[in-house]
């Protein structure tokens, strides 16, 4: 049986399960270093690191989070000549069905796409300044 490599969850939170004196034990904490010989582990709330050798792992799994926040990325208005890399780039468009779309047509079409719950959003540099103090004294004052 080939030794698995553990390298994977270096700097990741897990969850280890481990056999010690017979019985399984599982320790949740963050992967300092492993590789296909163990895996060195801070326990949660612990200062000291564990050394988990491969021999004694029964299951390494990554450990549930929180969410992250997602937020849509600011960027320029597409200009024209932009549109059809950017239909590909941005909005997952396949290069095949943009290759006989004219630029003026990838631009027009651009315009009519809704951005409002989509991964970016189009604002002038200006507005996108003003919008993110705005968004950082809302965020500051509650």
């Amino acid at each position: 049986m080939a030794a698995q490599d553990y390298s994977e969850y270096t700097g990741k939170k897990v969850i280890l399960t481990h056999s010690k004196d017979g019985e399984n034990v599982e320790v949740e904490g963050t992967v300092d270093s492993a590789n296909a010989l163990g895996v060195l582990i801070k326990p949660k709330g612990k200062t000291n690191l564990n050394l988990i050798e491969a021999k004694d792992i029964v299951e390494v799994r990554f450990a549930p989070e929180k969410p992250k926040t997602l937020k849509a990325k600011k960027l320029a208005p597409v200009q024209y000549g932009q549109a059809r890399q950017h239909l590909a780039d941005r909005h997952g468009y396949a290069l095949s069905d943009l290759v006989d779309y004219s630029e003026a047509d990838a631009y027009e079409f651009h315009k009519t796409i809704d951005h409002s719950d989509l991964g970016h959003k189009h604002e002038v540099k200006e507005q996108a300044e003003a919008a993110e103090a705005a968004e950082a004294g809302e965020s500051s004052e509650g």
